[in-house]
């Protein structure tokens, strides 16, 4: 995807279009999900692994990315984050579990959720969302760096009494997306 930057169209607080296909891709979109697929010559057919050609493509081709996007009324393609919880930070790809896993070994941390914020900037910040009764951020910033690389460490901490759930008992990243934004505004 390739976007001519066109500043008389952009607006401050809306997000900029990543644009058109390119090199001479055929791109899509999966109307369930609203998933990005790609077609063309610009693929490949896949991953070397275990003396095999792992696929990426489906049967007709097209490769899912995993990103959702819409299409603006100037038929551009607008990105909406991902469909899993991959982040992408800093052109860094960042699995959340990873990051929670490491900040529940944190002392005083009962629970912990990592959700992606938009940045202009890096193109997502890690925010954690903390279940602990002590509320240390220093504490917990010096914990991270010491067991996380840079491009890894929360930009920001939201401490909650508890983490909000679903009536399944699992978190709810989205109601903890809606907290933290809240925090930050």
């Amino acid at each position: 995807l390739y976007w001519p930057v066109d500043r008389k169209r952009l607006t401050a607080g809306e997000d900029i279009p990543v644009g058109y296909p390119a090199c001479e891709a055929e791109l899509g979109i999966d109307p369930e999900q609203g998933e990005l697929l790609v077609k063309g010559p610009c693929l490949m057919s896949g991953y070397w692994q275990n003396g095999q050609c792992e696929r990426l493509l489906d049967e007709q081709g097209w490769l899912h990315t995993g990103d959702r996007v819409s299409l603006t009324n100037h038929h551009e393609y607008s990105y909406h984050g991902r469909l899993d919880r991959m982040l992408k930070c800093s052109g860094y790809r960042i699995e959340p579990a990873e990051v929670e896993q490491v900040l529940i070994s944190a002392p005083g941390v009962d629970a912990c959720a990592i959700i992606g914020i938009s940045d202009p900037v890096t193109g997502t910040r890690i925010a954690a969302a903390i279940e602990s009764e002590q509320h240390d951020r220093r504490a917990l910033q010096v914990f991270a760096k010491n067991h996380l690389p840079p491009y890894m460490r929360p930009a920001y901490y939201l401490y909650l009494d508890k983490l909000p759930l679903l009536a399944n008992g699992k978190k709810d990243y989205q109601q903890i997306n809606q907290e933290i934004r809240a925090q930050m505004t």
